[in-house]
């Protein structure tokens, strides 16, 4: 794709969420560094770049409430553990997977 102007890459960005935009913004911004570090370019030209204006994404929120209704509901030590270790450390969905709810025990 080619920008021909400086607005023109920000106009095509404001229909992608905030969070797809920053994960590549930070990527690309990573990648430059480190290709000026070793010397393959002569200027970072990922520096004086900003964070262009995005489409705002509603993220859900659990009323506290809520979530003291559902930690008490949690009969089992195990998978409140689990419960707790998701909502207060925020592992992404592939992460969260890897935990075993079963706890250690033998399938019947």
């Amino acid at each position: 794709m080619a920008i021909s102007k400086k607005g023109d890459l920000t106009d095509r960005l404001e229909d992608y969420s905030d969070s797809v935009v920053c994960r590549c913004f930070n990527n690309i911004r990573a990648i430059t560094h480190l290709a000026r570090k070793q010397k393959f370019l002569a200027e970072d030209p990922g520096e004086d770049i900003t964070m262009p204006i995005t489409k705002i994404s509603e993220k859900p929120v659990m009323l506290i409430d809520s979530m003291l209704r559902l930690l008490g509901a949690i009969e089992d030590l195990g998978d409140l553990c689990l419960m707790l270790v998701a909502i207060f450390s925020g592992p992404h969905a592939s992460e969260a997977m890897g935990f075993n709810g079963s706890h250690g025990r033998e399938s019947p």
